[in-house]
């Protein structure tokens, strides 16, 4: 009897799992084809700005590495058959969105199996030391495309000085940016622990390290045969701005997913 139990809790499962991913592979193909958008870096397609892989960081996390790694497979292979745009296909792209949906599967499976808590993980304080690098990734950016420059002892934007106003802005959203988790994190404490939003913060964080910043850099640089330095600044900068984006659409979302049972 427990056997039978097992057998069908499993078959509903995989039921689950693959009508949850079929859904998440069409939103995902809508979202990145449809309503993506593609910047041009040094007059090439290097920069694609859209939401399509929240749901495959969705089916990562509900559904494990599995799952999450075929759904970002077939909705990259599906999106690019539907609307082929940003140049000819590579494989190297189908690699990232196989990764993107399998990292976090595999860090949910440490969160859901308490492995982070027995190594006395804290997610705060690794997603401040990503942030904090991430930010001078940034400030090093701007420098090598030489949208800032030192001269006399001060920063320069545009050949005019920069505000002091600016750098205490930029420095406050960075301390934003680390303290919205850690301060959202404490009053959800007991609501969807599993699913709190330092721990999205920090699938994404990683995710978008990994696969945005350098294997996509690095498969462009090969596609188009040019300097990987070329793409990766940009890259830098256009994910400090997408990480926290993503982050609360992806854990509003993981929360709606959960209430209607996926």
């Amino acid at each position: 009897m427990k056997e039978q139990l097992i057998t069908r809790n499993n078959r509903l499962l995989s039921t689950k799992a693959l009508v949850g991913s079929g859904l998440l592979v069409g939103l995902s193909v809508v979202l990145t084809r449809f309503f993506g958008i593609m910047l041009p870096i040094a007059g090439i397609p290097g920069l694609r700005i859209s939401f399509g892989s929240i749901p495959i960081y969705t089916a990562g996390i509900l559904f494990g590495p599995l799952i999450g790694a075929l759904t970002g497979i077939a909705a990259d292979l599906l999106g690019f058959i539907i609307n082929p745009i940003g140049g000819a296909y590579f494989p190297g792209f189908t690699l990232s969105a196989a990764i993107r949906g399998a990292i976090p599967g595999m860090i949910y499976i440490g969160i859901k199996s308490n492995k982070f808590n027995k190594l006395r993980f804290n997610f705060n304080i690794i997603n401040t030391v990503v942030v904090m690098v991430l930010a001078a990734g940034v400030v090093k950016a701007l420098f090598i495309k030489q949208v800032l420059v030192l001269q006399n002892g001060w920063i320069y934007y545009q050949d005019k000085k920069l505000s002091a106003i600016f750098i205490a802005l930029y420095i406050i959203i960075i301390f934003a940016y680390v303290s919205i988790p850690i301060l959202m994190g404490k009053k959800n404490m007991k609501l969807q622990q599993k699913y709190s939003l330092d721990k999205i913060f920090f699938v994404v964080t990683i995710s978008t390290l990994i696969v945005s910043i350098v294997l996509n850099s690095l498969w462009l640089s090969i596609l188009f045969d040019k300097g990987y330095m070329i793409f990766l600044p940009t890259r830098i900068i256009s994910s400090f701005i997408t990480i926290p984006v993503n982050t609360f659409i992806l854990y509003s979302f993981i929360r709606l997913s959960n209430n209607i049972n996926y």
